[in-house]
């Protein structure tokens, strides 16, 4: 019963390195389905028929934010990171939302995102500048396969995080 509005923000092109897709069926099949544009219809299709108010961006974070003014819409209190795996990918997110909630004046809010395998400080002894360029690693400590970018980036900028089921999540009052 909560009236809302919703923004989707995604590239909906190229997601994986050449070497990742060279050396994955997994991202190979992604690739194929991504660059066939089966995950964007798909995607627009479920945007198209839902109930709610769901308004879609085919861009990155930069170009929505530079594209809407934020002050005009509703103020977003609940961001959701589902995109690349990389370091650098994963930090500019996080940046930009508490950036947009700075922006709006917004005081409380959740973000959260997916794809963590292993909290940063599990597996920060086994670090090296390597991982930071990989999708995916097998942890020498846990022996789990991990997103490494995802990891360390959200330790970078959110310090200790609740997660569960490979889904991170913080609450964050700026009061």
């Amino acid at each position: 019963k909560i009236q809302y509005n919703a923004y989707a923000i995604d590239l909906h092109d190229k997601i994986y390195s050449k070497a990742d897709i060279d050396n994955s069926n997994f991202y190979k099949e992604i690739e194929n389905h991504s660059r066939n544009k089966r995950i964007k219809k798909l995607f627009k299709h479920n945007i198209d028929n839902s109930k709610y108010n769901i308004e879609y961006f085919q861009m990155d974070i930069d170009g929505f934010m530079s594209e809407v003014d934020l002050l005009k819409i509703d103020k977003i209190n609940i961001f959701y990171i589902d995109a690349g795996h990389m370091y650098q990918d994963v930090l500019n997110d996080i940046r930009k939302c508490k950036k947009i909630s700075s922006i709006q004046q917004t005081k409380n809010f959740l973000i959260f995102g997916d794809d963590y395998g292993l909290p940063y400080k599990t597996v920060k002894n086994e670090y090296d500048n390597s991982y930071l360029l990989k999708d995916t690693v097998r942890s020498k400590i846990t022996g789990s396969i991990f997103h490494p970018g995802v990891s360390k980036a959200v330790h970078d900028e959110l310090g200790d995080v609740e997660h569960d089921s490979g889904i991170w999540y913080k609450y964050v009052n700026s009061k």
